[in-house]
């Protein structure tokens, strides 16, 4: 649809000749880019394109994020644009051929206020009190828990250790 708007040029081999705006996707999200944040024309090109494809709904949009949004989303850090499916969608990676490509099978992207994409997470073992509920929790939290059981330092990571809780600690 960005080629389509002249907003992206594309050679024969798929490479990228040149670009104003550009979508990054990831399954059920899209982050679209715009080169220079300040090119007015690129934007209101954008804009009017992520407001018919949020009209229709064929493409499945379920919102549309823009600055300063996007932060809240711990994630597209550079996008100018965040574009979120509902489930069921899922976006094409390629940059010749549909917007939009059957979903078959499971995909990741969607982002974490849908819940029918949460997963489950069990630990079982030694100090690790039986049926209990941890709630929901992030993914990042995963790394730092099991990180706490083997007594090791994760410095860098984010998230936070979720048997701290039972355990009476705040780590």
């Amino acid at each position: 649809m960005l080629r389509n708007k002249r907003l992206l040029d594309i050679n024969v081999d798929e490479s990228v000749r040149s670009w104003r705006a550009a979508a990054w996707t990831a399954g059920g999200t899209a982050a679209i880019i715009l080169r220079d944040s300040n090119d007015a024309s690129a934007r209101r090109i954008v804009e009017h394109l992520i407001s018919e494809v949020s009209k229709d709904p064929k493409y499945g949009v379920e919102r549309v994020y823009r600055k300063p949004e996007i932060s809240e989303l711990q994630g597209f850090s550079n996008a100018d644009f965040v574009l979120a499916l509902k489930p069921g969608f899922k976006f094409g990676r390629k940059l010749h051929g549909p917007v939009l490509v059957p979903r078959t099978g499971g995909t990741h992207g969607y982002l974490p206020v849908v819940e029918d994409m949460d997963a489950a997470f069990f630990i079982v073992g030694p100090g690790i009190t039986r049926g209990r509920s941890l709630g929901r929790i992030h993914m990042r939290d995963v790394a730092p828990t099991l990180a706490s059981i083997l007594s090791i330092e994760l410095p860098r990571a984010e998230g936070r250790d979720v048997l701290s809780m039972l355990r009476g600690t705040n780590q």
